[in-house]
């Protein structure tokens, strides 16, 4: 796997520096990435909160940092492993099922593809369940003049779930990725981590910050990944950057705005 890489890319499979497109930006981003998702991301925080005090929280953070590692590795691993067997192919995306296809034996293939297909759909369920309650707790809620308790709820979260499977459904049908899958992913939570974690941070430390310094946060942290998303010649190492840059600078300037209206 060593010589593969040292004989596709040369130093640049080795050296950050020497890769334009995983170099020092990326990883910056990358890092600002996940420093703001495992933090904000609504299925961690959910579990996180569940918790009966900060001992049991810290632990499940420390548990679940292992598998967070393996997520984050093992699909370089395997990427490496398919360069190692195949070498360079046209459509990167289906390196590892075409080597899976090539080294596995029939039967392993199929018990494989079950075990993908187990872990997808756990993490799918998590992430319905988690957004539809914040649809219905967040973005509804508020407008209702009375609380959802019961059954009535749980069949609000439940249409919360198919409106949202159905979204998901429609999107991937029709949008094609225009990068690779990892950079897609990124590019997308950057709409909201970026803002999310200059709030949170923001919102407890800085007492100046205020509702409207929120709403430009968001709104300036969102532009740059939907241009990315919309003309995919742009990079989006560069968009995911300049996400985490208007984040802040839309709090403060909102923060003092709002602040100036209401003094």
């Amino acid at each position: 796997m060593v010589r593969a890489v040292a004989d596709h890319y040369g130093k640049a499979g080795f050296c950050v520096w020497e890769a334009p497109r995983y170099g020092a930006l990326f990883l910056s981003w990358t890092t600002l990435y996940y420093l703001s998702g495992w933090s904000s991301w609504q299925p961690v925080v959910s579990r996180v909160l569940s918790m009966k005090n900060t001992d049991l929280a810290l632990k499940l953070y420390r548990v679940s940092s292992l598998f967070m590692f393996m997520r984050a590795t093992f699909p370089m691993i395997w990427g490496i492993g398919a360069l190692a067997v195949l070498g360079t192919v046209g459509q990167s995306s289906m390196a590892l099922p075409n080597m899976l296809v090539r080294i596995l034996p029939a039967g392993l293939i199929g018990a494989v593809t079950v075990g993908f297909l187990s872990a997808s759909m756990s993490t799918y369920s998590s992430y319905l369940l988690a957004f539809s309650s914040i649809l219905l707790q967040d973005v509804v809620g508020p407008h209702l003049k009375s609380r959802f308790e019961g059954p009535k709820r749980v069949r609000s979260v439940q249409a919360g779930v198919l409106l949202i499977a159905v979204f998901i459904y429609v999107w991937g049908s029709f949008y094609h990725f225009p990068e690779s899958v990892f950079r897609y992913i990124t590019l997308s939570g950057s709409l909201s981590f970026a803002a999310t974690l200059t709030v949170l941070v923001g919102g407890i430390y800085w007492r100046r910050a205020n509702a409207l310094g929120a709403y430009c946060a968001f709104l300036g942290s969102a532009v740059p990944p939907i241009v990315c998303l919309a003309v995919p010649s742009i990079d989006p190492t560069y968009a995911g950057l300049l996400s985490f840059a208007l984040a802040p600078a839309g709090l403060a300037a909102g923060s003092f705005l709002g602040r100036s209206r209401s003094g």
